[in-house]
């Protein structure tokens, strides 16, 4: 079912969109990464390609759309298409849970940063690629909940672009 189709994985270089990357690979899928330190995208980049499946490195900042349609345009140009895409990179405010200044925790600006990359990232890539989208878009989230409403209302707009009316 995944053999061939084609992933992009943001923030492939390390943690969970490293393990991301290396398990759709080893499904046979093509996977593209990116992420802002080209060392350790270069890195998962050959692990894939030493287990024998194929895979394309960019490096690329999430928080600027011209890198994101940079990145976007290298693997259509690669592949073709976009079937996955996994949104896991991404901007965060380390503050540690027992830090008492209330105001780190309400930055709006971090937070903002933290959706516009991933809301970014799946408009450029939804843009790009209709109408011969049939994929999934995976939003990752690691510290904060997504609000049910955050990619709810991101479809509304394409779900009638596919045949079946949803987006998967």
């Amino acid at each position: 079912m995944l053999k061939g189709r084609v992933a992009v994985v943001t923030g492939g270089g390390s943690g969970i969109g490293r393990g991301m990357a290396l398990g759709l690979a080893d499904k046979g899928v093509h996977v593209a990464v990116c992420g802002r330190r080209a060392e350790l995208l270069e890195q998962t980049v050959a692990e894939i390609l030493e287990h024998g499946g194929t895979a394309l490195g960019v490096p690329a900042d999430v928080t600027k759309r011209d890198e994101i349609e940079r990145f976007i345009a290298s693997v259509v140009n690669e592949w073709g298409q976009i079937d996955i895409l996994v949104n896991n990179a991404g901007v965060s405010g380390r503050t540690p849970i027992d830090d008492p200044d209330d105001s780190r925790w309400l930055n709006i600006r971090i937070f903002a940063r933290k959706w516009f990359c991933r809301i970014c990232m799946s408009r450029v890539a939804l843009l790009t690629c209709l109408p011969s989208w049939a994929g999934l878009v995976c939003p990752v989230t690691r510290r904060i909940a997504l609000p049910n409403t955050a990619y709810s209302d991101l479809q509304r707009p394409w779900r009638s672009k596919w045949p079946d009316g949803v987006l998967r």
